[in-house]
């Protein structure tokens, strides 16, 4: 269990990067329990399972979460489970995407200096 000061503190620096508050809270607590079924995260974040999948889905997209399917033999179905990615992995992407960023800002810069060199 992560002791609410810390729990709070992580929540704190997530939203510093851009997720929002419940975003951050899923993913802690996906990161602490270990794959988990949909279910599950809901009953212990206690929301709605239906805003709990719109929330795993906007981390999918973020690249914070990976989606693990478990397929049944006998009815030929399967359940999906959620993970958290590494804290390490997660902040290469995330260094990689600043990086990206950086270089897009400066190519928006340079682009708008031409246009403003052109009147």
């Amino acid at each position: 269990m992560i002791n609410p000061g810390t729990f709070h503190h992580l929540i704190e620096l997530l939203k510093n990067i851009g997720f929002r508050e419940k975003e951050s809270v899923v993913y802690i607590t996906i990161l602490k329990m270990g794959p988990s079924f949909i279910t599950n995260i809901a009953k212990i974040i206690k929301l709605p399972r239906s805003s709990t999948y719109n929330i795993i889905v906007g981390l999918l997209k973020r690249g914070a979460l990976r989606q693990l399917k478990e397929e049944h033999r006998q009815n030929q179905i399967y359940q999906l489970r959620y993970e958290a990615i590494h804290p390490s992995t997660f902040l290469k992407f995330l260094h990689n995407r600043r990086t990206k960023i950086n270089q897009q800002i400066q190519n928006l810069k340079e682009a708008l200096i031409k246009l403003e060199n052109t009147k």
